[in-house]
């Protein structure tokens, strides 16, 4: 009895460190440690998913100028990356909803006269590996977070970005990942506009999506 447990105990070690060889081999961007150089690759977005009482609404801004030419450093290990001075600076003037009276509605909203920009500063992400390392999640299922401070209309909060999805590319030395905040605008003192005399009320509660593309290389290497 003493040897098959054994033999079963042995088995579950090895059978674990192999996950734990392929996770690392399949994602040594995110896992091996070291510091690496990290810079906005093209097709970065965010969006901006609210309610009110009778509709939806979906704005977002697909202008590459606020994510071209930024760098930072981050340190890796372990499926965790720790960013150095990783920031960025949305202008409320580059997210669209899709037509002139929404855009202002969302413009006035977020005070944009007097605070012009969305920042957001990237503290750290989490991936929860063997997640990552699954051939087909869940689409729904979180396999990682990044923790963020979130700055509007003067006002800056920690958030959690739930991450949904993440793709490495070895060759082209590419991070692809989507998240997804729930942010309540009474958090950044903003109260939920009423319009038209009461009979439209936007909903306190909306959703942050970031969908980011990092190149990255050791920060010792030449650019």
């Amino acid at each position: 009895m003493r040897f098959i447990i054994s033999v079963f105990f042995i088995a579950c070690t090895l059978a674990a460190f192999a996950q734990k060889s392929q996770v690392e081999k399949a994602h040594p961007a995110i896992d091996s440690k070291r510091q690496i150089k990290l810079r906005f690759a093209s097709d970065c977005g965010i969006k901006i998913n609210g309610k009110t009482n009778v509709n939806s609404f979906e704005c977002e801004c697909n202008d590459q100028e606020p994510f071209e030419e930024k760098a930072f450093l981050g340190t890796v290990e372990n499926g965790r990356i720790d960013f150095d001075e990783a920031s960025l600076a949305i202008p409320i003037s580059y997210i669209s909803c899709g037509n002139k009276m929404m855009n202002e509605d969302l413009y006035e909203l977020l005070d944009s006269e007097n605070h012009p920009n969305i920042y957001i500063e990237f503290i750290d992400a989490n991936w929860d590996l063997l997640a990552l390392w699954k051939q087909n999640p869940d689409s729904d299922q979180s396999i990682g977070y990044f923790d963020v401070d979130i700055t509007i209309a003067n006002v800056k909060r920690r958030q959690k970005v739930h991450i949904f999805r993440t793709e490495v590319d070895q060759t082209k030395l590419l991070l692809a990942t989507s998240g997804d905040i729930l942010m309540n605008l009474r958090d950044f003192n903003i109260e939920p506009p009423v319009k038209f005399m009461g009979m439209v009320k936007v909903k306190e509660e909306i959703h942050l999506e970031l969908d980011l593309n990092f190149h990255w290389s050791d920060a010792d290497m030449a650019d």
